[in-house]
């Protein structure tokens, strides 16, 4: 989203704006309560509830993000982050406990704001504001959300529920499910651990329960106008502007720890490993009276400490990841740190053999337990074997992603299951990455640019437009005079929005660039990277028409070498897409695309929903990622912008339809190559009669592990009224053929997560051998048939036995009343039928 969301008036006057001019009013559910909202926006993407749910929430957010931000600017943008956090991942959070969940999120996003202010620059920004003085003592009152933020969940969501929200001791009890009493105790135990806290930080809280009314009251009034760029940041994209790059770190920083528990090896390969080559054990001391010592081995020469360059699992970049870390080589000890969490540290030792080619080395970790980083789990004690390169202060190396995997055979190995990465030796006394790195833009000769504007990414928005129930764009010459008006009205206020801090917009071609820094007269910039920063640096000079990317790593900012980027003619690619079964079926679709690097460093986005793309990008290779809704596919295209030229046009890139589009009121396909149950097995045939949940999901897939409780929720609650859940166990790569491989894989996530329990239902499992790598791959077997490309992925099929299509409710409270929905249809429909 581009420009700041605007406020209106709320509590008690009237919005001075529509949120969009395509939007419902929300008064029909101003009674409904958060869990059914949020359910309702899940299923159906309303963007009235959603708009609802901002109104409801909004002050409490803006006040966590002021205090915790400090300055009006950066509460501004972390409060709009918190709600494209929720408009991305509304189906994981707990309807009766919203509030206190995006307490949470608002305190992360104010956070990262205040990390990644940027300064302002140039004669129309305004100076920064000062400290906000809302409260009476900000220290106090940022401290007093720190420490909050800090307390278990036990006694953190009271007090956000009494406090922050100022419901009352029944409301609160009421959405808790618990007796006031109990919810008292909650809170008088909350504020002992406060006070506590507050003392050790040296300050003196004094009356405890005043301060936390008074934050409360600090909170600000105005409520933003929920736009269409939202639904596109749920959907899945990244549009630009500091609230949408602050939510996308956020949402990076959740999901790692929603897939930490079944690819922590991964992640840890990649951490660890290079440290790994380097450190290794050293060799035994020789006989004096044998053969002399020999010095400078590959033991000595790793010695130190090394920051990452790049890292890959199998062909998807994931630089990200361990962007941060610094791996240290003492002896034969390694240590990562970060990892995961600025709090924990993870270590090992490491065995080399440098006498075979490729050199080998195995890398044994100690046991941590990542409870602190968010993830109720523990890093097994194991050992990760890979090989190695040495050259000079560069590392190389490739290992098994998993603990016991195979060693690879090549540094090359580019498998979904194996890990590469690049390190740099750190200067001496290097402590951790600088907060900020020079890029220079030079012209074709040299010269310095000045006036070029550095960006960390580009996106273009389409104009808004009419959409007719199957959602499909209407075309001009059939829009009412209503709808033209509102497009006209959308159209001016656009004009009108001012960008976000640091966000410049080209109105000449309709792109924005995010994370503006402008080159000073020596053609060079000062920029700053947050925890989570993107690889690529994009360079343009809107004076000449004339772009460029770079591409910055940690090792770079170690060595505090400046990026240079040189500038070259701009491109306008066209890119048409079309999906033929989509146009056929007479339902709409949007079509989406990323344009990235060759080497997978995304530098621009863009959507649209007639399936014409465009991109402005300067000449060079590059591969296009598109993709649809969805009923409609992915692929990716390999495009060559020319020199030279101001415009250019690709190929027609089809899309296929998922399997999905064509099962829509079909039979559902009988479960076929399975290779055994785990419980009894079952034909779908033979559940006719009855609602079915086809569950596709992993050992291997974080989200999955963390559903399974919910899908237990709705097997206790409905096994016997009519429902049945059968799921089925995608293994890509033919590692669970058996219950007792799967058991096996899945021991430490029933202690952990599942709390003992096992999967109560019948489960298929599959080998979905896989075409293809990384988010290319793509699953045969029953995952291909029901067109699965996301893992958990529930299938809804009535009672006779037909498609309904997907499930999307993923919360255990939502599921549960959409179930009893259909069943309150289906004996409707059975009453109607007698």
């Amino acid at each position: 989203m581009c420009g700041k969301i605007e406020c209106a008036a709320t509590e008690g006057g009237t919005n001075t704006g529509t949120m969009t001019p395509f939007t419902d009013l929300t008064a029909p559910f101003k009674h409904v309560p958060d869990a059914e909202l949020l359910g309702r926006f899940v299923r159906e993407d309303d963007r009235a509830v959603f708009e609802l749910l901002v109104r409801r929430h909004w002050r409490f957010v803006h006040g966590v993000c002021r205090r915790v931000a400090g300055d009006a600017h950066d509460a501004e943008d972390a409060a709009q982050a918190t709600f494209l956090v929720l408009a991305r991942r509304a189906e994981l959070v707990r309807g009766a406990c919203l509030g206190p969940w995006l307490a949470r999120v608002a305190y992360r996003c104010a956070i990262r704001a205040r990390a990644a202010r940027p300064p302002t620059f140039g004669g129309d920004l305004s100076a920064a504001p000062g400290r906000d003085s809302a409260a009476s003592d900000p220290e106090l009152s940022a401290a007093l959300d720190a420490e909050l933020n800090d307390l278990p969940d036990k006694y953190r969501v009271p007090v956000v529920l009494c406090y922050l929200q100022g419901k009352t001791y029944e409301q609160a009890a009421a959405e808790l499910n618990c007796p006031i009493g109990t919810l008292s105790t909650w809170l008088t135990r909350a504020k002992e651990l406060l006070r506590a806290r507050l003392t050790r930080r040296g300050l003196a809280p004094g009356g405890l329960a005043a301060l936390l009314d008074g934050l409360n009251a600090q909170a600000s009034d105005c409520v933003f106008r929920f736009l269409t760029e939202t639904a596109v940041f749920a959907a899945g994209e990244v549009p630009c502007g500091r609230a949408a790059a602050v939510a996308t770190g956020v949402i990076h920083a959740m999901d790692w720890k929603s897939r930490l528990l079944p690819t922590l090896s991964a992640l840890i390969a990649i951490l660890g490993l290079a440290a790994a080559a380097a450190s290794l054990e050293p060799p035994p001391k020789p006989a004096p009276a044998e053969r002399p010592v020999v010095a400078n081995t590959d033991a000595d020469k790793l010695q130190g400490v090394w920051v990452f360059d790049s890292a890959h699992r199998g062909k998807g970049d994931a630089l990200g990841m361990v962007w941060p870390s610094r791996v240290t080589i003492r002896g034969d000890a390694v240590t990562v740190e970060p990892f995961l969490d600025e709090k924990l540290s993870l270590k090992g030792k490491i065995r080399i053999d440098p006498s075979v080619q490729p050199k080998q080395f195995t890398l044994a970790l100690d046991e941590l337990d990542i409870t602190p980083a968010g993830a109720p789990a523990k890093v097994a004690a194991g050992e990760y074997a890979g090989v190695y390169q040495l050259e000079g202060d560069r590392l190389t190396v490739c290992l098994a992603a998993e603990n016991g995997g195979p060693r690879p055979t090549t540094l090359d190995t580019d498998g979904e299951r194996t890990i590469r990465a690049r390190l740099v030796k750190a200067p001496v006394g290097f402590k951790e990455l600088p907060k900020e790195f020079t890029v220079k833009a030079v012209g074709a000769d040299g010269q310095p640019v000045s006036g070029a504007l550095v960006a960390e990414f580009m996106d273009r928005i389409p104009p808004r437009v009419p959409f007719s129930s199957e959602w499909k764009p209407i075309p001009p010459e059939k829009w009412t005079v209503e709808q033209r008006n509102a497009v006209e009205k959308d159209r001016a206020e656009r004009e009108k929005e001012k960008p976000a801090d640091g966000v410049v917009r080209d109105k000449a071609t309709g792109w924005s660039f995010a994370g503006v820094r402008p080159t000073g007269a020596d053609g060079t910039a000062k920029v700053s990277f947050s925890d989570r920063p993107s690889s690529a640096v994009l360079v343009r000079d809107p004076a000449g028409k004339r772009m460029g990317i770079g591409r910055v790593s940690p090792a770079a900012l170690a060595v505090g070498s400046p990026v240079v980027v040189t500038l070259q003619p701009e491109c306008r690619v066209l890119v048409p897409c079309e999906c033929q079964e989509l146009d056929r079926s007479g339902r709409g679709g949007v079509y989406h695309a990323y344009a990235e690097t060759v080497d997978g460093r995304a530098v621009a986005f863009t959507y649209d929903y007639t399936g014409r793309l465009e991109f402005l990008l300067p000449p060079g290779e590059y591969r296009l990622r598109v993709y649809g809704s969805e009923f409609v596919g992915k692929k990716r295209v390999a495009l060559t912008v020319p020199k030279n030229r101001s415009e250019h046009t690709t190929d027609l890139v089809t899309l296929p339809a998922t399997g999905l589009l064509k099962l829509i009121g079909q039979p559902a396909p009988e479960l076929t190559d399975v290779v055994g149950w785990k419980g009894a097995a079952v034909k779908l045939g033979d559940l006719k009669g009855q609602y079915v949940l086809l569950e596709f999901w992993g050992w291997w897939c974080g989200p999955c592990i963390g559903h399974m409780p919910a899908l237990m929720t709705l097997h206790d609650r409905f096994k016997d009224k009519g429902v049945a859940i059968v799921g089925v166990h995608v293994d890509a790569d033919g590692e669970i053929r058996t219950v007792e491989e799967l058991d096996a894989k899945l021991a430490q996530y029933k202690k952990d997560v599942w709390k003992g329990r096992d999967v109560p239902f019948p489960v298929a499992l599959t080998s979905g051998k896989r075409t293809g790598e990384g988010e290319d791959a793509q699953c045969g077997g029953p995952a291909g048939r029901y067109g699965i490309s996301s893992y958990p992925s529930s299938i809804l099929i009535d009672p006779e036995g037909k498609v309904v299509g997907k499930f999307h409710e993923r919360d255990a409270e939502a599921a549960v009343k959409r179930i009893d929905a259909l069943l309150q249809e289906a004996k409707k429909a059975r009453g109607e039928k007698k």
